[in-house]
C-alpha cells in the first residue's frame, strides 16, 4: 500500500478529529519507515504518542502480521489497553469493526504466577515464590493442567478471545480497561488460565506484555504461541529508556550448598562455592565449561519438573528457591559480567544491545519514550547505529510551571541531613500543598528519607487540625492499590512516595483522560545510590557507546533527569491539564536547571504567587469528577 492509503487507514483508526502536532509527526514517520526499520521516538509525556504509534502500526499491518507492545510492568499495560479501547470505539465500535473483518483483537500476556489458581493455596502451606511456579506447575497434582484433562485444541479460542475483547472494549467506555478485569475473566474459566492464555495468543492481533519477554527463550516461545515468525511482527517498546538500566541476577552461597547436598560435589558447583569466598570479577572458564553449565541446567530442569526421588527432591526443597535461583543464574551467565562477592555472586547486565539484537529481524521496531536524550547515545547502547530518530519537542509549556526552591539550604544530600532539615522540608511542603487543586505527589529519594519526614507530616496535620489525607507508599504497597485509591478519592491526597517508585512512571491516575495529580514536589534529588559495580557498568557502557564522557552521563546525570521528567509527567496527561514541578534542593541549579528549563524561586511567597497564576480557573478534583 502507498503512504496515502496507509495514512487514510491510520486516520480512520485514530479516535479524535485531528492528531496534534506530535501525533502527526509520529504517524507520518512510522508510515514512512522502510521494512525492517527501527525508530527511536521521543515525544513529551502526555502528548499522545502511544495512541499515534498504535494507530500507525495497525494501519501498516497486513493479514497474518501481529503487533507486540512491550511495557515495563503489568500495571503499565492498562494505559495501552485504554488507548486500544479508544481506537476500537468501545463495545459497539469493536463489534462493528469485527463484523467488517478488521482484525483488532488484543490480549494482555502475563506470567504463570499471576494466573496460577493453585498459588494462593500453596502459599498457605509453605514458603512458595512466584519464581517457583514456572518450574513446578507440571509437577504439582493440579487438575487444571491440560495434560490431566481434555484441553481445547483451539476450536473455542476465537469465541473466548471475542468474549474477553468485548468485555475490555465495553469497559473502555466507562474508564480504563483494567488488569483486574482480565484476571476475573480467567478466574471464571474452569481450566488453567495460563494455558488458556497461550491458546488465545493465536487469535490476538495485538499482544501486550512486559520487558522479560524480550529475552531470547521467552520471546521465542511467545512467537511460537502466536504462530508467527519474527519478520511478521511489529514491536512497540514503551518507556524504552528503562532498558539501559543495569540489571542484576544474584545467587547466594546457601543456594549452591543446597545444590551440592542434592547432586553431590560436581566440579562446577565446587567452583561456584569457592569463588563466593572471594571478591573479584570472574571469568566464565573459572566457573566451568559450556558443557558443564548445560549439563547442570538439564539436571536441574529435569529434577524440578519431575520431582525425582533419585535426587531426593521434594516440593519443600523447591519452594525455597535454591535450585530455581541457580537455574536462573546459569541461564543468563553468558549475558553480562560475573562478579563474586562474599557469600554471593551476581551477573551484571549493563547494556541491552545483546538482548535487543534478536528484535532487529522484525517487520518494524519502534522504541518510544518521553526522555530519550542524548538520543544518539541510546542508539549505540541499543546496538542500532543506523536507526532513524524522531524528537518531537514541546511546543506549548504555558500549562506548566517548573522550578527549584533555593531556600534555607533545602537538600537531600546525605551529609546535610538532620532533624532540623527534615522539619524545614516538611514545613515548606505543607505550605505549598494547599495551592494544588488536585492530588499532590511528594517524592523522596529513598524509603529512609521518606520515613524521616512521614511522622513530621502527620504531626503537622494533627497540630494544625487539618483534614488533609496522606497516602504513603511502602515496600509492600502495589501501584494498582495506590492508583485505584486516588482515582476513587473524593478529596485531594498528599501522596508520599519514592522517586522512580510505584507511582513515578507509567501509572495512570486519570479521570476521563485528565490527570488527577496537579503538583509534584521533589523532596530532594533522587540520585542513584552508589554501586559496587560502578566501574564494571562504566566499562561496559563506555565500550558500547565508544564515549567515556557520555557513559559517565548515563551513570549520574541522565538517570536523575529521567526520574524527574517521568515523575512530572504524571501531571500532564491531556491538553486540559496543568502541572507544577517544585524541586526542594539547591543542587537542581547545577544538574537540572538548563535541561529542564527550571525557574529559580527565592522564597515561599514568590512560589505561592506563581502557583496561584498557574491554577487560576483550573477545575479542582471535585469539580472534575462532578462534571465528568
Amino acid at each position: 500500500r502507498t503512504f496515502n492509503e496507509n495514512y487514510a487507514r491510520a486516520m480512520k483508526l485514530f479516535p479524535y478529529d485531528q492528531p496534534n502536532q506530535h501525533q502527526y509527526q509520529i504517524i507520518s514517520r512510522i508510515l514512512q519507515l522502510k521494512e525492517k526499520g527501527v525508530l527511536l521516538l521521543e515525544a513529551p509525556t502526555g502528548s499522545g504518542k502511544t495512541i499515534a504509534s498504535l494507530a500507525s502500526l495497525l494501519a501498516r499491518r497486513r493479514d497474518g502480521e501481529k503487533i507486540i507492545v512491550i511495557v515495563r510492568t503489568v500495571s503499565q499495560m492498562e494505559p495501552v489497553m485504554r488507548e486500544w479501547g479508544r481506537v476500537v470505539g468501545g463495545y459497539d465500535g469493536f463489534r462493528e469493526k469485527y463484523n467488517q473483518d478488521e482484525d483488532i483483537m488484543i490480549l494482555p500476556v502475563m506470567g504463570k504466577a499471576r494466573l496460577c489458581k493453585q498459588l494462593p493455596y500453596l502459599r498457605q502451606h509453605m514458603k512458595f515464590s512466584d519464581m517457583a511456579v514456572h518450574f513446578l506447575c507440571k509437577s504439582l497434582p493440579c487438575k487444571l493442567f491440560p495434560t490431566q484433562q481434555k484441553f481445547f485444541k483451539g476450536q473455542f479460542a476465537k469465541p473466548l478471545a471475542m468474549r474477553l475483547n468485548m468485555s475490555l472494549a465495553g469497559q473502555s467506555k466507562k474508564g480504563t480497561p483494567t488488569i483486574d478485569r482480565v484476571h476475573q475473566f480467567y478466574s471464571g474459566l474452569k481450566s488453567c488460565g495460563y494455558y488458556k492464555q497461550r491458546e488465545l495468543m493465536r487469535e490476538a492481533s495485538i499482544i501486550i506484555t512486559t520487558y522479560p519477554y524480550l529475552n531470547g527463550n521467552l520471546l521465542e516461545a511467545t512467537l511460537k504461541n502466536m504462530n508467527v515468525d519474527i519478520n511478521q511482527v511489529y514491536f512497540l517498546i514503551d518507556e524504552a529508556h528503562n532498558l539501559v538500566s543495569p540489571s542484576r541476577i544474584s545467587l547466594r552461597i546457601e543456594h549452591v550448598e543446597k545444590a551440592i547436598f542434592l547432586f553431590g560435589k560436581l566440579r562446577i558447583l565446587q567452583n561456584l562455592h569457592n569463588l563466593m569466598k572471594l571478591s573479584k570479577k570472574v571469568q566464565l572458564h573459572e566457573i566451568g565449561s559450556a558443557e558443564e553449565i548445560d549439563h547442570l541446567r538439564s539436571v536441574i530442569s529435569e529434577c524440578v519438573k519431575k520431582v525425582r526421588d533419585k535426587y531426593r527432591i521434594t516440593i519443600a526443597d523447591l519452594s525455597d528457591n535454591a535450585l530455581i535461583s541457580l537455574n536462573s543464574f546459569l541461564s543468563t551467565i553468558y549475558n553480562g559480567d560475573i562478579i563474586a562477592r562474599k557469600n554471593r555472586m551476581e551477573i551484571v547486565q549493563s547494556t541491552p544491545d545483546v538482548m535487543l539484537s534478536e528484535l532487529y529481524g522484525a517487520r518494524l521496531v519502534v522504541f518510544q519514550s518521553g526522555t530519550f536524550q542524548p538520543i544518539n547515545l541510546y542508539k549505540k547502547l541499543f546496538g542500532i547505529h543506523r536507526a532513524e530518530t524522531l524528537v518531537s519537542k514541546e511546543s506549548d509549556v504555558s500549562n506548566q510551571f517548573r522550578c527549584y526552591l533555593r531556600y534555607k539550604g533545602l537538600t537531600s544530600a546525605f551529609k546535610k541531613r538532620s532533624p532540623v532539615l527534615y522539619q524545614t522540608m516538611t514545613e515548606v511542603i505543607m505550605e505549598i500543598v494547599p495551592f494544588s487543586p488536585r492530588h499532590v505527589l511528594v517524592l523522596c529519594p529513598s524509603y529512609d528519607f521518606k520515613d524521616e519526614i512521614s511522622p513530621i507530616i502527620s504531626e503537622y496535620i494533627e497540630t494544625h487540625n487539618l483534614k488533609t489525607k496522606v497516602l504513603e507508599e511502602t515496600r509492600s504497597t502495589s501501584s494498582e492499590e495506590m492508583s485505584n485509591l486516588l482515582i476513587n478519592a473524593d478529596q485531594p491526597y498528599i501522596v508520599l512516595a519514592i522517586a522512580a517508585g510505584k507511582l513515578a512512571e507509567g501509572v495512570e491516575v486519570v479521570h476521563k483522560g485528565n490527570s488527577l495529580i496537579s503538583m509534584v514536589i521533589m523532596a530532594g534529588l533522587p540520585f542513584s545510590p552508589p554501586s559496587k559495580d560502578k566501574a564494571i557498568v562504566m566499562q561496559a557502557m563506555t565500550h558500547a557507546a565508544r564515549d567515556k564522557r557520555a557513559a559517565k552521563q548515563f551513570m549520574i546525570q541522565i538517570p536523575l533527569e529521567r526520574k524527574v521528567r517521568q515523575a512530572f509527567g504524571r501531571t500532564i496527561r491531556s491538553n486540559q491539564d496543568r502541572g507544577a514541578l517544585v524541586i526542594l534542593d539547591y543542587r537542581a541549579q547545577d544538574y537540572l536547571k538548563q535541561s529542564l528549563k527550571l525557574t529559580r524561586v527565592r522564597n515561599i511567597e514568590q512560589l505561592k504567587e506563581r502557583l496561584n497564576i498557574l491554577y487560576e480557573d483550573f477545575p479542582t478534583l471535585k469539580q472534575l469528577i462532578d462534571t465528568g
